[in-house]
């Protein structure tokens, strides 16, 4: 019985293989249903036995097909997922549909995400029908161990799914700071109060990245799944704040400056907000406590902030990067700053 189920398996998974198109107005591709439908039947048809080794048998199969067949089906060259880096025009969103490569190739990255969520569907159907069928704790224990293997799997797809997407953010930041590097790179934070007034009211490195990340990232939200968007979207707001950390310690800071900075961060943080439907604070909280040392009074005042003072705040900068920072205030003597113990 248990060759007959893995032969069915191989050919009907082959067949979803050939079947596999894209499908209008869903997340992922046919394979993804087709394959889970027979796995389940599959699955259930091996626990309707009661017999412990073809169950166990019937589950490592299931494993086995999901690793090999399955997986290569949904593997492809690193240059297709190239599809999703850019910022299409409105006639090109328009003319997006089953046929267009960008909707492919989505549907592409969704099968992983998408997939390592059925199996552990899978785990916890097959799950259920173990404990009605199997009434000793031996045959219960030997099917879980057979089942926890779907469980590396569901985290080896989803693993896939995050490496993706991390591809696709190294090749969006350089588009989305094109333009923000070469302002900033430009701007000074020594600021008397006239070049304060005219950079609060518009600071132009943060309205073009601003808007370069909208451009790039919001039009991939209906065509992603909500776990791939976050992920894309933590992925390019850790990697742009790294960026724009190395070129701010670059720079020299008056109290104005560090009053601009501030007011930077948090509007960077205030609109990357609504990109993602988790907090993006954690990206930008190095350069937040950056900001705030630099709004400093004196260099001593840290110590309001530190070790027992610190209160709820969690210090991501350690205590060389702080000194470090508050150098860059053109009021604070180095030898003071040095004479911190921090």
């Amino acid at each position: 019985y248990t060759n007959l189920e893995d032969k069915y398996m191989a050919r009907t998974i082959a067949m979803a293989v050939g079947l596999n198109e894209c499908v209008e107005g869903a997340l992922t591709s046919s394979i993804v249903e087709d394959v889970f439908f027979i796995l389940q039947k599959c699955g259930r048809r091996g626990m309707a036995t009661g017999n412990v080794q073809c169950v166990c048998s019937v589950l490592s199969n299931i494993n086995n097909h999901l690793c090999n067949a399955f997986l290569s089906a949904l593997r492809h060259d690193k240059s297709v997922y190239d599809s999703l880096v850019g910022a299409p025009s409105h006639d090109e969103m328009a003319a997006l549909d089953s046929t267009s490569d960008t909707q492919k190739v989505a549907q592409a990255v969704n099968n992983f995400d998408v997939s390592a969520q059925y199996i552990k569907k899978l785990k916890a159907d097959l799950d259920g029908f173990a404990f009605d069928v199997f009434e000793s704790a031996d045959s219960r224990n030997r099917v879980q161990s057979c089942l926890s293997d779907l469980m590396k799997t569901s985290t080896e797809f989803q693993r896939l799914s995050q490496s993706i997407m991390e591809q696709v953010a190294q090749k969006v930041v350089p588009l989305v700071l094109v333009e923000a590097v070469e302002l900033l790179t430009q701007l000074s934070f020594n600021l008397s109060d006239s070049e304060y007034a005219a950079l609060d009211a518009d600071d132009p490195w943060v309205s073009d990245l601003l808007q370069r990340m909208e451009e790039h990232l919001g039009w991939l939200q209906s065509l992603l799944t909500s776990q791939n968007y976050e992920s894309l979207t933590h992925a390019v707001l850790g990697m742009v704040a790294k960026r724009v950390e190395a070129l701010l310690l670059q720079k020299r800071f008056n109290q104005l400056g560090g009053l601009l900075l501030e007011k930077d961060v948090r509007n960077i943080v205030s609109y990357t907000a609504n990109l993602s439907q988790r907090t993006v604070r954690d990206k930008f909280a190095r350069l937040s406590q950056m900001a705030t040392l630099l709004n400093l009074e004196s260099p001593g005042e840290v110590v309001d902030y530190w070790g027992e003072n610190a209160d709820s705040m969690m210090w991501r900068l350690t205590p060389f990067e702080v000194k470090r920072v508050l150098k860059l205030r053109v009021e604070f003597l180095a030898a003071d700053v040095d004479e911190l113990n921090l």
